[in-house]
Order: C-alpha cells, then sequence, then structure tokens
C-alpha cells in the first residue's frame, strides 16, 4: 500500500513558483527525449553523459517542494521506527474509541458536514456536524501526557487507513527532541532501518514545511 501525506492547509503556488517548476519540468522533458534520441549504445561517452543530464534534471524536479509526501510500500513503517527511535514519534497508547455513526446519517450528509466548503449550497445537519467533530477529535488526538512530545505513533501504522491529522504542536515537539540527538546516533538508526541520508533529509524537510501549514493529513 502506498501512503501520501498532505499538509492540510495546501498553500497555492505563486506565479514565480509555477514558473520555476514549468522550466523545470521543460528542462527535464527535454534532456530525457534528447536520450532516447541517441543511437548508440549504453556504454557510449554520448549516452553516459545525456543519461548524467537526464538524472540531473529529474532530480531537480523532484526538489522542487511540495505540499504531499509519498511513502512506497514499507517505507512508513522504516520512518516511523526510525523516528521512534529519534524522538521524533511517541507511543502515547491506544487512542480513544471511535465515535458512533448515528443512524440514519448518509455518507453525503457526512461528507457535506466535514468538508462544508465544498457544499456551499447545503446546510449540514447537526447531528452530522457532531459526529464529523468527534470523528475529527480522534484522528488528530495525541495523547494528554505532556512530558513526553512528538508525533503519534499509531499515525504512522503501515496497515491504517484512517485519515489521521498529525498536527503542527506534535511535529514541532518531535523535531525539538530528534535536533537534540547526537548525528552519530542519527547515523546509526538510519543505518539500521536502512534509511538513506538523503531520504531522511527530504522527510525532515517536509516536516519542517507541514507544521507551517496546518500539519498533514495520512492519506
Amino acid at each position: 500500500m502506498r501512503h501520501h501525506l498532505l499538509f492540510e492547509q495546501t498553500p497555492a503556488p505563486t506565479e514565480e513558483e509555477q514558473a520555476e517548476l514549468a522550466a523545470a519540468r521543460d528542462t527535464a522533458v527535454k534532456a530525457h527525449r534528447a536520450l532516447h534520441a541517441l543511437d548508440v549504445p549504453p556504454d557510449h561517452a554520448d549516452y553516459k553523459a545525456a543519461e548524467a543530464e537526464a538524472n540531473r534534471t529529474a532530480a531537480i524536479m523532484e526538489g522542487f517542494p511540495t505540499p504531499i509526501f509519498c511513502f512506497e510500500r514499507g517505507e512508513m513503517g522504516l520512518h516511523a521506527i526510525a523516528s521512534q527511535l529519534l524522538g521524533l514519534c511517541h507511543d502515547y497508547g491506544s487512542h480513544p474509541a471511535w465515535p458512533e455513526e448515528p443512524e440514519g446519517l448518509t455518507d453525503g450528509e457526512i461528507a457535506i458536514a466535514t468538508n462544508p466548503d465544498q457544499f456551499p449550497t447545503r446546510t449540514p445537519l447537526p447531528e452530522a456536524v457532531a459526529f464529523a467533530q468527534a470523528r475529527e477529535q480522534v484522528r488528530s488526538w495525541h495523547g494528554q501526557d505532556e512530558t513526553h512530545g512528538g508525533i503519534a505513533r499509531h499515525k504512522l501504522d503501515e496497515s491504517s487507513d484512517d485519515f489521521w491529522l498529525v498536527t503542527p504542536s506534535e511535529i514541532t515537539a518531535g523535531l525539538a527532541v530528534y535536533r537534540a540527538q547526537d548525528e552519530l546516533d542519527i547515523t546509526r538508526v538510519l543505518e539500521a532501518c536502512r534509511l538513506s541520508p538523503q531520504a531522511w533529509a527530504r522527510w525532515i524537510d517536509y516536516l519542517d514545511r507541514a507544521k507551517d501549514h496546518g500539519g498533514f493529513r495520512v492519506r
């Protein structure tokens, strides 16, 4: 299962950011086409040079900051283990029970209460609003013990599909603990979890940005 993390408050890109992204995409496409247009073997110097250019431009594209972070199968579990070992995550125990859905409510009525901005002409039912709010409290819950800090460990569970909300306060607390760690300890944990420094750096960068955009939703 792939998991996508998405900023809770997605910022609209500026015109300058849109132009930079478009230019980078155009350069990457041209480099990719130039590579495949070559009629030389892969060990030829021209092929190797074109391949290096295609990889370079692709890396620039991947480096653009986005509100989305994607975990392939198994990756989120490894990041979660490393995050807990390094203080970014904390196991707060069992989360509160999910609220019972009021009898008779339809999925559409719950959707209207959950995303009222998407249904400006509809008035959400009070019972649907109460249910949506109670469900959101469970999704954003991160314990009662303020002596600890960090992202609630269950929100990065590979098998979960509950749309957990990781809040800015969780991220801020977790990053503070993480950044107090010794660099050698960080390296040892990443090696034990088979995570590259580059992959880990992208994760930390995403967390740094997400805390300023309402946290992130796990999808």
